[in-house]
């Protein structure tokens, strides 16, 4: 009886054994090390007429050989981040860790690139007043100086073949503009939660019986008057903030003090040399697409067309289609900045040029029910990026 008792603990202990075994290789695969390096260039367009130093976060794969050629995924942050932003929160490392361990993407080298400005972002956008540039061009950044940075510096596939651009929020806005304006150069482009259709700006918004200029109107007490406006800029103030940034991108104005319609909502915010902007001096400043008491001027125009990406999209359809780009496009459901309709339009967009699309709407996610992880701006974001990095990893080139 103790033999056959004990035979049937080795025996239990050998399934127990090789059932651990298992789990363990399902759950936890071994996991290969890629690195982190922070890089920076002397960059001459992201302040006019002076040189920058602009930093950048390179992600290496494991194994990472000069032999070899890489792909490139360029990454973008959103509003108010920088270079690390996306590391810091995110952990985009251990997702690259475990997505290329795994072989669900390529070996890559990830670039974020820092894209912030005394505004809290520069929309990845060239900001020019009558060709003259204002708060930087950022646009050119990643185009020229950015991206030859990395193929002459690192091991790099330096072809579109070889590239692709995604982001988030503002990242999500820059990788569709730089994406669809420079498709010679990106295979494969993806959008989270980012601004790509600005006609939806003017929807009504549910539950609140205006669109987004009357909540900016409303942060700001009915009207929108100078210099009062300029205390508000903060994070109290979101919309009314971001506002600003991407009217500093789009829309900017480089004057003396006096040529500032400020109840057309031209505002000065500096003089070019970065002091209080006064009567008799040279400022820098933003015009926005509406008056002080919300009606729409000719500059809307403007956001509405060029700095427009579901516009672009329907410019460059052709090409985008020729040079067979792929595009990655989701949001959440709830998004809090009401971007949910943009991500919509965007696919609906993509459909009707019969371009290479996936997109998603994120209601929720496996194990985070909605009601306790509601889908907003950023949820699910780890979750998200695994998806979009799979995605443009599939159409980018290898060795």
């Amino acid at each position: 009886m103790k033999t056959k008792i004990l035979v049937l603990s080795v025996l239990a202990a050998i399934l127990a054994f090789t059932a651990c075994q298992k789990w363990e290789e399902v759950e936890k695969p071994e996991i290969l090390e890629g690195t982190l390096v922070i890089d920076s260039v002397v960059s001459h367009l992201t302040m006019p007429g002076s040189e920058e130093v602009r930093y950048m976060l390179v992600y290496l794969p494991p194994n990472y050989d000069t032999t070899k050629r890489y792909p490139v995924i360029y990454l973008l942050h959103g509003y108010g981040g920088n270079h690390m932003t996306l590391q810091a929160v995110e952990d985009v490392k251990s997702i690259a860790d475990y997505l290329i361990s795994t072989g669900a993407m390529p070996e890559a080298i990830i670039v974020t690139p820092d894209a912030s400005n005394d505004l809290g972002g520069s929309f990845y956008t060239n900001s020019m007043y009558n060709s003259i540039p204002v708060f930087g061009l950022f646009e050119n950044y990643i185009i020229y100086e950015v991206i030859p940075h990395i193929d002459s510096t690192y091991s790099t596939i330096a072809s579109q073949e070889g590239r692709a651009i995604v982001g988030i929020s503002m990242g999500g806005y820059g990788a569709a503009k730089l994406g669809i304006k420079h498709s010679d150069m990106f295979k494969a482009i993806g959008i989270h939660s980012g601004p790509v259709s600005f006609e939806r700006f003017l929807d009504p918004i549910p539950d609140f019986g205006g669109n987004l200029i009357d909540i900016i109107l409303a942060e700001n007490g009915g009207e929108l008057h100078y210099p009062d406006v300029l205390q508000r800029l903060g994070p109290d103030y979101p919309f009314t903030t971001m506002l600003f940034a991407q009217a500093a991108a789009f829309t900017p104005k480089l004057d003396m003090f006096e040529n500032f319609d400020t109840l057309n909502c031209e505002f000065p915010l500096a003089s070019v040399t970065g002091d209080t902007c006064g009567p008799g001096m040279l400022c820098v400043g933003v015009r926005l697409p509406f008056d002080y008491q919300g009606n729409t001027n000719d500059l809307l125009d403007v956001w509405l067309t060029e700095h427009n990406p579901r516009w672009l999209l329907d410019q460059y359809a052709d090409q985008l289609s020729a040079n067979g780009v792929a595009f990655y496009v989701d949001c959440g459901a709830q998004d809090e900045l009401f971007l949910t309709s943009h991500a919509q339009d965007f696919a609906e967009g993509l459909e009707q040029h019969g371009l290479t699309y996936e997109s998603e709407i994120f209601a929720d996610a496996p194990g985070y029910p909605a009601d306790e992880f509601p889908p907003l701006h950023s949820t699910h974001f780890q979750l998200r990026l695994k998806n979009s990095l799979i995605f443009v990893g599939q159409y980018l080139a290898t060795q």
